[in-house]
């Protein structure tokens, strides 16, 4: 495929789609469950697989993931190791048409009702259960492009929009009529819906109706922050040079990162996530565990394979042949392959950056 503008306006929207009626309740499940893995383990609630179904339609949309999905009650469980399988980071943010769930997050409990808009965090964990049937349209965003947005992605988590808001209607109407227009649009309309959709977004989450004051990032902190992401690899990383950076007080720094556990503790939140994400990655980069110890500001591999565990409960080394193997091969996949939607979820800034290039045969 072309990614040229002009090769773009004909071509129409990647989409990967799983009827509700296309296949036996078992076999639908284990697709599910596959295309699904990325962002969490799931079952159905009482444990009755033969009353499992389910519908998938999710299109790529420029550097977004934007689809509808409905199935029955469901357990959904994202804990350590599903995070450090899955080596994603994106926000979810999902209108529920119908049903709802309740459950905890990282960050505290969460109930969302019909008509609510969530927000979760793929960084980090959260475990829920759908209270019925449900129906839900679902926007995944690369945290890198909220960010760039000036929006402070680490106050997001578990984040609800209650339904009679106006920013609610406001956004949940544009879902709605996206939902509604996708099946007829091109990847150049693609490209457009996703600025629009990623615009509105970005401006109810400046102005949303919870923890409206801690979104904006103060520009000490942001700046603060910065110099942390872009000296990750730094051995001798520490409060005081962060602080003579930015020209302040140590005391100051302490203040602005308390909120978030500390300055130590930011910098080893990114440093495991950093080592995450690269541990992931399989594009030829050098993922020996002592290197990404190494750029991930480590000593040694031994310090490094210590905190990881203590973060993730995995080791390292199992991120990384979990990466090599990807996904369980899945009805509509080649054997060993990984899920198409998986695929697409993990690879969503790549896939863009390489002009949204798709295998049409994995495409079920």
């Amino acid at each position: 495929m072309g990614d040229g503008p002009a090769e773009r306006a004909g071509v129409p929207l990647a989409v990967f789609s799983m009827e509700a009626d296309a296949t036996a309740p078992g076999e639908q499940l284990a697709i599910w469950r596959a295309a699904t893995a990325p962002l969490f383990d799931s079952s159905p609630v009482g444990g009755e697989q033969e009353a499992f179904v389910a519908l998938i339609r999710s299109y790529s949309i420029g550097p977004l993931l934007f689809g509808r999905t409905s199935s029955v009650a469901l357990h959904f469980v994202r804990d350590h190791a599903v995070v450090a399988r899955s080596g994603v980071d994106h926000l979810l943010v999902q209108l529920y048409v119908a049903g709802g769930y309740r459950g905890t997050t990282s960050t505290g409990p969460i109930l969302v009702e019909p008509g609510d808009i969530s927000v979760l965090d793929l960084a980090e964990t959260f475990e829920t259960v759908a209270t019925g049937a449900f129906d839900n349209l679902n926007l995944i965003v690369p945290r890198a492009m909220l960010a760039q947005a000036g929006i402070d992605v680490e106050t997001l988590h578990g984040m609800v929009f209650p339904r009679d808001h106006a920013l609610t209607q406001f956004l949940g109407n544009h879902f709605v009529a996206l939902d509604g227009l996708a099946d007829t649009m091109t990847v150049a309309d693609g490209e457009a819906a996703a600025d629009v959709a990623f615009s509105l977004l970005a401006a109810s989450l400046r102005h949303a109706p919870e923890r409206t004051e801690r979104i904006a990032i103060d520009p000490m902190v942001g700046r603060a922050r910065r110099f942390i992401e872009l000296h990750l690899a730094d051995l001798n990383l520490n409060a005081e040079r962060i602080a003579s950076d930015c020209a302040m007080s140590r005391a100051s720094l302490y203040r602005l990162f308390e909120p978030m556990g500390g300055v130590a503790a930011y910098i080893r939140l990114l440093r495991m996530r950093r080592a995450l994400f690269e541990l992931s990655r399989i594009d030829g980069v050098d993922a020996r565990v002592a290197a990404i110890a190494l750029r991930c500001g480590y000593e040694n591999a031994t310090s490094f394979t210590r905190a990881f565990q203590a973060s993730f409960g995995v080791p390292p080394t199992a991120v990384r042949l979990s990466a090599q193997r990807r996904w369980p091969p899945a009805q509509g996949c080649r054997d060993g392959a990984e899920h198409p939607l998986s695929d697409w979820i993990r690879n969503l800034l790549v896939r863009h950056a390489q002009g949204g290039e798709i295998d049409a045969e994995m495409i079920d």
